[in-house]
């Protein structure tokens, strides 16, 4: 026995309906919006699916004849060979420029290296003109009497200069106070 039932004619309603109504669902409104745009599609399919299956078959043959196009002229950009991965691990992680502007004399890191060998020279050049040698005293560290007299005097000059900036502000504020009242 099959458990699809048959299609026959004779099927019989269910003992409960017989005293209510039978509710037929076939006659109910499709809410769906596509559904009767596509109805002439589907009723006329016989006539409509050679049409998409050539078309499907011209577009999938473009396709790989564009992708065969564009997969050549990749590898001719890059002199027949195959473009670096980024993730390569083959000690190139920081290649050089593929192009270089005719203005463009050095890279950054010769300029910075050229940089570096200036100041180099400057400090040794420095060090070469001071007349002190291994093991002697720096002069401006002599004694703690001459470093507390050159604190007094930048603290004295502080304090003036802050006095005189006081008394401006407060020549200001007079005469803000002259305008406004």
């Amino acid at each position: 026995m099959s458990p699809v039932p048959a299609l026959t004619d004779d099927i019989k309603p269910p003992p409960s309906t017989q005293n209510g109504t039978l509710h037929h669902y076939s006659k109910r409104i499709n809410l769906n919006p596509f559904h009767y745009l596509t109805l002439p599609l589907k009723n006329n399919w016989s006539k409509v699916s050679p049409v998409l299956e050539k078309y499907n078959n011209i577009t999938r043959t473009m396709a790989i004849l564009l992708g065969g196009i564009g997969i050549i002229v990749l590898l001719d950009q890059h002199k027949w060979k195959l473009p670096r991965a980024p993730w390569a691990k083959d000690g190139k992680n920081n290649p050089g420029p593929s192009f270089k502007h005719d203005n463009e004399k050095y890279t950054v890191d010769e300029l910075a290296e050229k940089k570096l060998l200036e100041m180099l020279k400057e400090i040794k050049e420095r060090e070469g003109s001071e007349e002190i040698g291994e093991g002697k005293a720096l002069p401006y560290l002599d004694s703690e009497e001459e470093e507390d007299e050159v604190e007094r005097q930048d603290e004295e000059e502080f304090l003036e200069d802050a006095e005189e900036g006081v008394g401006e502000i407060i020549e200001e504020m007079e005469m803000g106070e002259d305008f406004l009242g």
